[in-house]
């Protein structure tokens, strides 16, 4: 799948610029990409602030919670898995606050 692309594979941003994705497809990739050195809630986060990454890392994670796809792991790991992929659907069912939102909290 396209948005586990640069995460699964040896395949870069660069690449995918390359090969001629749009910047907006490409940095949407990139937001659906963890980072070596972020949390799990940090790049559920930083996925929830691009619009283009957020609906799709939200249909991603409602695939991983399939009862079929649970069923075929063990119980404590089915439990493990569904309780961080329902924090983070919550997460990423919350509004983001604009910029201009978050400059004014910021004192600016």
């Amino acid at each position: 799948m396209l948005h586990d692309v640069i995460e699964d594979s040896d395949i870069t941003a660069d690449t995918l610029l390359a090969e001629g994705f749009s910047n907006k497809i490409v940095e949407a990739i990139v937001a659906l990409s963890r980072q070596e050195d972020e949390s799990y809630l940090e790049f559920i986060d930083r996925a929830a602030s691009n619009e283009l990454a957020r609906p799709v890392k939200i249909a991603d994670l409602r695939d991983n919670l399939d009862a079929v796809r649970m069923s075929l792991l063990a119980p404590k790991k089915a439990t493990k898995l569904k309780e961080k992929y329902a924090g983070a659907l919550e997460r990423l069912n919350q509004p983001m606050p604009s910029a201009a939102m978050l400059g004014q909290s910021q004192g600016e």
